[in-house]
């Protein structure tokens, strides 16, 4: 990130403390119609703007609208709209969280995640609960809390509310069970995606980042799979979420989505020991501006460095070359010596890269999907 974003996030840990603030101040406030359409309506442009903008950016953006209701709360407006304000409080808090999470400062997002539960319930909100299960059951899969991901995954179905999440929470959990050794259960979970309607958000009044557009779930499907061993089924899945993808009107992208499933790609390709495919579908991966790197991007790109530069792959000459090339990447990006609490390039990949080594049909790490 360049100076001026560095400073822009110098505050993280102070906000995740505000947030817990306005937390405590929500039970007691009211806003009126216009205000709240207002916030309402900044609110939803700020899910689309995530999608396609910097992260930086996109932080200033969600801090602004959480101290604009911040700010509403303090003065304490006239009753009415109290619950209202509350729903909103959750769900900036939630994207919050996500923002942090993507920054890698995991401790600030479950700052701003557990303010944000807090709003929901008192909100007493489905919506606003299913949210921070989400990003909950996201934070906990990429700390290695696969029991504690699909336990929150699977509580966001004990909320019901007529929104699209019923099958992000549904692909999350599967993802969790399968990181978790849970075959049976990930891929029960998988049929019953598989099995389910769409659902069409509206984007001139639903958001498309909780609501998932079809490239996204299909990216997810295909992690699982991978992680699962399949990595014939994945590929299938992970093509057609590109395809998918590419079919979007571009503001409906989201941006990081393309390189995370391209990373996903080469690893099923590499265990179907499809090397020679791999040089295109990594190449817009390593043109990813620093600052619109997103931390689980680097996360899958470091999986995919260790995967690659194990054997079989180190024995052939474009194996060797692609390791190379991966690792100058992760060094021009020191991504290797990252003080933010990620594994170092070189250290000993996870567990799940383990089980994924040792999966029938599976031959090294990664842990599946990024952005989900």
């Amino acid at each position: 990130m360049s100076a001026a974003d560095d400073a822009a996030l110098d505050g993280l840990e102070i906000s995740a403390a505000q947030s817990l603030e306005l937390a405590g101040l929500v039970a007691e406030a009211n806003v009126d119609d216009d205000v709240l359409a207002l916030l309402q309506n900044e609110l939803l442009e700020l899910t689309f703007f995530l999608m396609r903008s910097s992260l930086a950016a996109s932080y200033r953006r969600a801090v602004r609208l959480r101290d604009q209701v911040w700010d509403l709360l303090r003065r304490r407006p006239r009753a009415g709209r109290q619950r209202e304000l509350s729903v909103i409080a959750a769900k900036v808090c939630t994207l919050l969280a996500w923002i942090c999470e993507d920054l890698g400062r995991r401790a600030v997002a479950l700052g701003h995640a557990r303010a944000g539960w807090m709003c929901a319930e008192q909100a007493d909100h489905n919506g606003a609960r299913r949210w921070i299960r989400v990003a909950q059951s996201r934070m906990a899969f990429w700390s290695g809390e696969y029991a504690k991901s699909a336990q929150y995954a699977a509580d966001g179905h004990n909320h019901p509310f007529p929104d699209g999440l019923d099958s992000y929470l549904t692909l999350l959990e599967a993802r969790a069970r399968g990181a978790a050794g849970a075959q049976q259960e990930a891929l029960s979970l998988l049929s019953r995606w598989k099995n389910s309607s769409v659902y069409e958000a509206d984007p001139r009044n639903e958001d498309l980042f909780f609501n998932l557009t079809l490239d996204r779930e299909h990216y997810l499907a295909g992690g699982s799979l991978l992680l699962l061993g399949r990595a014939g089924d994945a590929l299938d899945l992970l093509d057609e979420a590109m395809v998918l993808y590419n079919r979007l009107p571009r503001p409906r992208r989201y941006y990081g989505m393309e390189m995370i499933t391209r990373i996903d790609t080469v690893r099923a390709c590499l265990r179907r020991g499809e090397l020679e495919a791999i040089p295109a579908i990594i190449g817009p991966v390593l043109e990813v501006q620093p600052t619109r790197r997103l931390t689980m991007l680097c996360l899958g790109i470091r999986e995919l460095a260790h995967e690659i530069s194990g054997t079989p792959y180190s024995k052939s000459a474009i194996g060797r070359e692609l390791s190379g090339t991966i690792r100058d990447f992760c060094d021009r990006a020191e991504l290797a010596t990252r003080g933010d609490g990620q594994r170092p390039l070189h250290q000993k990949a996870g567990p799940v890269a383990a089980r994924a080594r040792d999966a029938p049909g599976g031959t090294a790490g990664g842990e599946g999907g990024t952005c989900g």
